[in-house]
């Protein structure tokens, strides 16, 4: 197959993908399809049985904020059983949608071995600390960190160079 055919049957692909992730965010029937195909069959039950299997993602949250910022709903086991909703959509959704996507575009993670707590800080570079669920924040922080002018800039103010490190979801040393 030649790279023209590649790269047009690549966009093909990620076209039907952004497609079927649109879908679940917005869904208007049935169950998240990303909850249905990752959650085991017990714990799917147990969502039906309790009234909390997940719609779609943004359906969920639109619906808790109407509950509790319009303030039409005052029953606590209702308002309980959206937040449920919610959260169920939002991480069986959302984040689980995001992470898949991650791993396609950036690769599946591995482990590393890497500096933790204030270790991670260097006396003589500025130190930047990233925080966040973005990965591509993140790698860009790093390419930036890296041009000539920026390195200059902080050799010019007496350090040796540019330090990023992570905190929390971004868990990085450079």
């Amino acid at each position: 197959m030649r790279n023209q055919d590649r790269r047009q049957k690549t966009k093909e692909i990620a076209a039907e993908l952004s497609d079927v992730v649109m879908n679940e965010f917005g869904r208007q029937e049935g169950t998240l399809k990303t909850a249905r195909a990752y959650a085991p069959m017990a714990r799917q039950k147990a969502w039906q049985q309790l009234g909390v299997a997940p719609r779609s993602i943004d359906r969920e949250i639109v619906e808790i904020m109407h509950r509790t910022h319009m303030g039409v709903g005052s029953d606590y086991k209702n308002l309980t059983r959206q937040a449920i909703r919610c959260s169920l959509s939002d991480g069986w959704g959302g984040s689980l949608i995001a992470t898949e996507l991650s791993d396609i575009l950036f690769g599946s993670p591995k482990p590393i071995r890497f500096g933790a707590n204030l270790g991670v800080l260097e006396k003589d570079q500025v130190n930047i600390i990233v925080h966040g669920h973005e990965p591509t924040l993140s790698d860009i922080v790093v390419m930036v960190s890296q041009e000539p002018e920026l390195v200059k800039m902080a050799e010019q103010k007496g350090a040796k160079g540019i330090n990023i490190a992570g905190i929390c979801c971004t868990l990085m040393k450079y």
